[in-house]
């Protein structure tokens, strides 16, 4: 039996108690129930004396994964309590009530097992489950599994139903979530299309072409060749935490619609429709989001690696400063150094991990800068860049060739890299050596041709 045990609500008053692991003393027989994974919660089950004529007469919500037939005739006679059940368990017995087929539901153990294993540290290697009892170091947090099963449900509800509004709520409202309310409603064929692209998904995610956290992520960079489509994944979960985001859920509906050998295209594809910055530069905005930046980083990491051409991606970078004017001459050799110090850090031959930046940091500083530059200037694209909050804790009041310094130095020590676009920023400042003013005005230049040219070129790869 699998899911949230609710024999519990039934023997027991006390609501703490409801997570733990139940031992019922029924007449001389002692019968132990454990949902899955409270093995790894080390704790003591609760003892329970119950006469059997009381169990006989009470309604179970059980939820039985069965090869036999009386699994499936027990199931009919479930009473699903919305109260105790988590939204996820509810579905899957919602889905089951609509077509009693076991095999239909085999993906529900590997995702949850997924799932759990995600949280304590682990690959998806199941045929290593023996030895994952004996290895435990992290403590294994229900609600946290609940919520992340609850919020892969939620995706694939919205592929299904494309207007819909539920990835985005707060933990804390899950148990009045709107989800519930909507799945209860929903007709047979609604919940069948459901289930079968949680059944999909389940597949992608156990055989690591889909990551579910920057956890799995980093330890699958480690032992299999990564292809652009998990790179472009990893550059999006180094912007942004990886389910709430609706740029990752539109990744997933990418997979999803695009199983195979189409993945690199459609990796493009995505790129350049779902992150498209030339109508922002082109209308002068004076505000970039957190994605604006993150597909800087990506246009410079696809420009230092994938480019049919090795000297491609080269041409690009040199061509997009090539006719910047400045008063001592040309920058084609500053940036032909830049992209070579470029290259050595960050090519895939070495790949390191991206460190999640969820700040962004002015690289001139809003305040305290050497000159008074226009707000225009400070919040523009050029001084923007995603950064670990460690490190921009650490960059507070100092001067942008500080700065420069302090990430050049974090970049060559660390395990991990910072994003490109924070690297290429400190870089070109060291090598430019103006004032903070010329150096935004050229940087910004620089982005506009390179963003331009790069979305071209992966646009007619496209095609």
């Amino acid at each position: 039996m699998d899911g949230q045990q609710r024999l519990l609500s039934l023997l027991i008053n006390d609501e703490s108690d409801l997570q733990k692991p139940l031992e019922i003393q029924i007449n001389s027989f002692s019968l132990r129930l454990i949902r899955e994974f409270d093995e790894f919660l080390d704790i003591d089950p609760i003892q329970i004396t119950c006469n059997k004529q009381r169990l006989e007469n009470a309604y179970f919500n059980w939820i039985v994964y069965d090869n036999m037939p009386s699994g499936e005739q027990l199931f009919q006679n479930i009473n699903i309590d919305t109260r105790k059940l988590s939204v996820f368990d509810e579905f899957i017995g919602r889905a089951f009530q609509t077509d009693t087929n076991n095999e239909k539901f085999k993906f529900v153990k590997a995702l949850k097992n997924a799932v759990a294993m995600d949280q304590l540290g682990y690959n998806y290697n199941l045929s290593q489950l023996k030895d994952f009892k004996d290895t435990i170091s992290v403590p294994f947090d229900p609600v946290d599994y609940d919520w992340t099963l609850r919020l892969l449900l939620g995706h694939c509800v919205s592929f299904t139903f494309p207007k819909a509004k539920f990835n985005n709520i707060k933990m804390q409202n899950i148990v009045n979530d709107n989800l519930r309310n909507e799945l209860k409603t929903a007709q047979p064929n609604v919940i069948e299309s459901i289930r079968e692209n949680l059944a999909k998904l389940t597949e992608a995610i156990t055989q690591n072409r889909l990551f579910l956290s920057r956890r799995h992520a980093r330890s699958c960079c480690q032992d299999t060749n990564i292809v652009e489509f998990q790179l472009l994944q990893i550059y999006l979960m180094s912007y942004d935490t990886w389910l709430p985001a609706d740029k990752c859920r539109d990744l997933f509906k990418l997979y999803l619609e695009n199983p195979g050998d189409k993945q690199h295209n459609n990796a493009i594809t995505f790129v350049t429709q779902n992150l498209d910055l030339s109508e922002k530069f082109e209308s002068n905005a004076k505000s970039f989001e957190r994605k604006d930046l993150c597909l800087g980083d990506w246009l410079l990491f696809y420009a230092l690696n994938f480019l049919e051409d090795e000297d491609e991606g080269k041409t690009i970078f040199i061509n997009a400063a090539k006719n910047i004017q400045v008063s001592n001459g040309t920058l084609e050799k500053i940036f032909e150094q830049i992209f070579k110090e470029m290259k050595e850090q960050y090519s895939i031959k070495k790949f390191k991990f991206p460190r999640y930046s969820g700040e962004i940091e002015h690289f001139v500083a809003q305040r305290n800068s050497s000159s008074s530059i226009d707000e225009t200037l400070i919040n523009s694209y050029a001084n923007l860049c995603l950064i670990p909050n460690g490190i921009n804790q650490s960059l507070r009041d100092q001067s942008i060739f500080q700065k420069a310094k302090i990430i050049c130095k974090q970049n060559s020590e660390s395990k991990e890299t910072l994003l490109p676009k924070l690297t290429f920023t400190a870089l070109a400042v060291t090598k430019l050596k103006n004032d903070e003013e010329r150096i935004l005005n050229v940087l910004n230049d620089f982005w506009l041709n390179f963003t331009k040219e790069m979305q071209y070129k992966l646009k007619s790869m496209d095609n």
